[in-house]
């Protein structure tokens, strides 16, 4: 909902959905993100960027100050290990197939779907796909659980997926007609 209200440019109710959002869950610090990545001059850039500048404010003064959690937030040693698990150990297999599976064949035909828009330089999916590579890699950064986190990508995934599922659509169409034709 706030990607929409991004797109839309409903300053209001983005600027509230984010207020409320970043109380809920931190996963919406992707939406100033994803603000950046839009296509605007830098000026409304960092217009944007200051809208978002409060109720970050708010946020890191309860996160930090007012509620600190007991547990440190980032640790480099669980990090490391999380790291050998995954890419080394072969401990953490389960967590790729789980990642995996977040999306299932919807991977594929959300890589699909942005090779049919990738020259359309000004289209928000194009724009937003960088998010998706940095998703990906943030669970074996922080230690968390690969599909939990993978899920966040699917504001690009979802779309992206169903531009690919009309683009098979269309070219089969296309091919039914000319062999008929």
């Amino acid at each position: 909902m706030p990607n929409l209200a991004l797109l839309r440019r409903q300053r209001l109710l983005l600027i509230t959905l984010f207020s409320v959002g970043v109380f809920v869950k931190e996963t919406i610090f992707l939406v100033p993100l994803a603000a950046l990545l839009l296509d605007d001059d830098w000026k409304s850039r960092r217009r944007r960027l200051l809208e978002f500048a409060p109720a970050t404010l708010a946020y890191v003064v309860f996160r930090f100050v007012l509620v600190p959690s007991e547990q440190p937030v980032f640790w480099a040693a669980s990090t490391k290990q999380f790291v050998y698990d995954a890419f080394i150990s072969g401990v953490r297999v389960g967590d790729w197939i789980r990642g995996g599976l977040t999306f299932g064949v919807l991977w594929l035909l959300a890589f699909y779907g942005w090779r049919v828009i990738r020259t359309q330089r000004d289209h928000p999916l194009v724009r937003w796909a960088p998010l998706v590579p940095l998703i990906l890699v943030v669970p074996f950064l922080l230690a968390l659980n690969v599909g939990r986190v993978w899920i966040y990508a699917f504001p690009v995934v979802i779309p992206l997926s169903l531009i690919g599922i009309r683009a098979f659509a269309e070219r089969g169409a296309h091919e039914a007609g000319e062999a008929a034709g």
